[in-house]
């Protein structure tokens, strides 16, 4: 009973949050056309054309891609498809609202995939979504807000499933108030209809875990309501009805599950003279009820309805659905002596019991097709870096022996000539038969130089290709918040190097690193993924910078027979707060506002020591201050005298740079270090990032 209440939850959010975006002011002529089509497609009840036409209209830009997810993740939720909304409606966490009503939509999405999560008894995924969210609607008009108050519901069923019933009781007031507030406010019976079904909602969760002093206080409150209700002439009679029949069954529910067996007895009685116990769910309602009471031969004729409720709310027959529905339909039969009846629903739950164990493999299995495509990607650009390491060297190879032939055969000749020439006038015949061998043997040795040098050139080229590869691996595109300035740019010293970068955005907090990886060319390269990899993987799992190094460090420790390692500076910035948490790892000081950051912690390189501690740092507040991380590309840069350019010269430059946003500074760095090395090769990777938070 419990999970089903949830899910009309769900979907009481979707519909609020449709109707009140398709009946909101729009901000452009097309905008409100495609709301209004949506609107009228969805007030029909047709949802399955709302999920074509909020794809198409995506498609074409006539409504955005946070407001389609909106359309089509409530649609399936409606027909009760919850992974396919789930998965439409995951990118929405990861969106930035541009507008008013993407900000609307945005909440109203979260609140459906809080809904959706309390179905899955995914409780830890509820708090995630909705606490953060809730945090932000602090304000009087917000808490006002339905989305507020369907917030807080989902965070109470969540918090009561975990066990925490004084904050879960804390919640349900709040969210019960938010809508009472609203009511006042605005006290049409939509409002105080809503405010019911949230007394009734409330009491279903206390009555699911038999807590039942507490599903006594929200039958109380659904009586209030109920009363005012009663007074209104303007209440639909359909409405009023269903009002009555819900209240009936609490009622019925709290009395037989106090063993008040007269008093229950007594509202089922009531709750079958309205006209929703004659509706489908109604009698399915009044069949759990029945069996509840042990009136066992009434339960299962009520049950009887079963499979035509499942066939028109289109439900799949999943292991839930059995266990929930044909579970009580075969208890029901059993206990009222219908052995035949029991015996068909249990060979009924066994037939279909396979599939649905299959279909849940099937959608398990899908969920993890993104993890396996990203590690096959990583896994087959490794693959890629060691065949071009391997063709490189079997090229240099041949090229030194093919070089050394050559110089052996061109040293004999120019010794045999000059014996010939000594002897020229004795030996003319002679002298002329060797140096046409002579010729030969030279046109051979050329014909293999010109072999050598074409696969040098196609070694060239595949490091050309290797070197766009891991060009690939580290971000061109950045967070594009308000008021978050973020830029980075890597060049290697070689076809390929050692360098990284890279940032991972999650909500509010965004992980960014900077590293240097002992030694150039494809090995380097090679550990320079590896880290890259491992570093985007545990960023994603919102770890501390401090563990995140702990972590890697472990991992490259392990099978390092080189003995590679990797500098590394580990940046967690929390963009609503200001706040920087950071492990540096035996990389250069960041320039911070025009001077070297200083740190207590320095922390070894990654990838030295198993089981070595790494230990982390924060600044408060680090909001309309410069960052600066970069590696020793920079201020080690080299001119044709060997001459560094400097921590001086960088701090310098620093100081001219107040007034440039991120691309500038990099810019003006990069164009510094070329006119410091005046022709000069590279002796180092570079690699800069900047970054300013208003």
């Amino acid at each position: 009973m419990k999970k089903h209440l949830i899910l009309l939850l769900a979907v009481a959010a979707v519909l609020t949050a449709m109707l009140s975006c398709g009946q909101g002011q729009q901000s452009a002529e097309k905008q409100s056309e495609a709301d209004s089509l949506l609107v009228a497609v969805w007030n029909a009840g047709d949802y399955e054309r709302v999920i074509v036409i909020a794809d198409s209209l995506d498609q074409t830009g006539d409504i955005s891609p946070m407001k389609s997810a909106y359309y089509q993740g409530g649609a399936y939720a409606m027909q009760n498809h919850l992974r396919h909304a789930e998965e439409v409606l995951k990118p929405v966490k990861d969106m930035t609202p541009t507008t008013s009503q993407d900000s609307a939509c945005y909440i109203d999405c979260l609140c459906i995939m809080a809904g959706i999560y309390n179905v899955r008894d995914d409780y830890e995924g509820v708090l995630r979504i909705a606490l953060p969210l809730l945090e932000k609607m602090n304000g009087a008009e917000d808490k006002k807000n339905h989305s507020f108050g369907l917030l807080t519901q989902n965070v109470a069923m969540a918090q009561l499933s975990l066990g925490m019933k004084e904050d879960a009781a804390k919640s349900f007031d709040m969210s019960y108030n938010s809508l009472r507030e609203r009511c006042a406010s605005n006290p049409t019976w939509g409002t105080l209809f809503d405010l019911f079904i949230r007394t009734y909602n409330t009491f279903g969760c206390y009555s699911g875990i038999e807590d039942y002093e507490g599903a006594m206080k929200w039958c109380h409150r659904q009586d209030s309501v109920l009363a005012i209700l009663s007074e209104r002439d303007s209440v639909p009679a359909s409405s009023l009805d269903e009002c009555i029949a819900l209240n009936c069954f609490s009622h019925a529910d709290l009395a037989i599950g106090q063993n008040y067996l007269t008093e229950g007895n007594r509202a089922i009685d009531d709750y079958k003279k309205t006209e929703f116990s004659k509706t489908l769910m109604g009698q399915l309602e009044c069949a759990r009820l029945l069996l509840k009471a042990k009136r066992y031969a009434e339960a299962a004729d009520a049950f009887a309805i079963m499979d035509q409720y499942l066939a028109e709310t289109a439900r799949e027959l999943s292991l839930d659905n059995i266990s929930h529905f044909y579970g009580e339909k075969y208890e029901a039969n059993y206990k009222a002596g219908r052995r035949d009846s029991a015996l068909a629903v249990a060979a009924y739950i066994v037939e279909n019991l396979d599939s649905a164990i299959k279909k849940e493999k099937n959608n398990a299995a899908a969920e993890l097709a993104t993890v396996y495509q990203t590690q096959q990607k990583d896994a087959e650009i490794a693959q890629q870096q060691i065949s071009l390491s391997r063709q490189r060297w079997i090229g240099t190879l041949a090229a030194l022996v093919l070089l050394t032939t050559f110089f052996i055969i061109y040293t004999l000749h120019r010794r045999r000539a000059q014996k010939r020439l000594a002897a020229a006038h004795q030996q003319l015949e002679t002298a002329h038969e060797n140096l046409e061998t002579a010729h030969t043997e030279l046109q051979t040795a050329y014909d293999q130089l010109e072999e050598t040098t074409t696969a040098k050139e196609r070694i060239e080229s595949e490091l050309r290709i290797a070197r766009n590869i891991q060009m690939s691996m580290v971000p061109g595109v950045f967070p594009e918040r308000k008021g978050l300035d973020m830029y980075a740019e890597m060049t290697p010293a070689k076809e390929v190097g050692g360098d990284l970068y890279g940032y991972v955005l999650q909500g509010d907090m965004l992980y960014f690193c900077v590293g240097d990886v002992s030694g150039k060319g494809v090995p380097a390269s090679l550990f320079m993924a590896q880290s890259a990899r491992l570093f985007r993987t545990l960023a994603a799992e919102g770890m501390m910078p401090a563990d995140i190094a702990t972590r890697m460090n472990n991992e490259l420790v392990e099978g390092n027979d080189s003995f590679m390692f990797v500098t590394m500076f580990i940046g967690l910035l929390h963009l609503d707060t200001g706040r920087l948490d950071f492990c540096n790892c035996g990389h250069n000081a960041p320039v911070y506002d025009g001077q070297f950051l200083k740190m207590q912690y320095v922390n070894q390189m990654i990838g030295v020591l198993e089981g070595a501690p790494f230990y982390g740092e924060s600044i408060e507040d680090i909001r309309n201050h410069q960052l600066l991380v970069y590696t020793d590309g920079l201020n080690e840069a080299e001119n044709t005298q060997h001459e560094l350019l400097g921590d001086d010269r960088l701090l310098e430059l620093m100081a001219d740079a107040q007034s440039l946003d991120s691309h500038q500074l990099i810019g003006m760095m990069k164009e510094a270090v070329e006119q410091h090395r005046n022709g000069a090769e590279p002796s180092d990777d570079l690699t800069l990032m900047y970054l300013k938070l208003q």
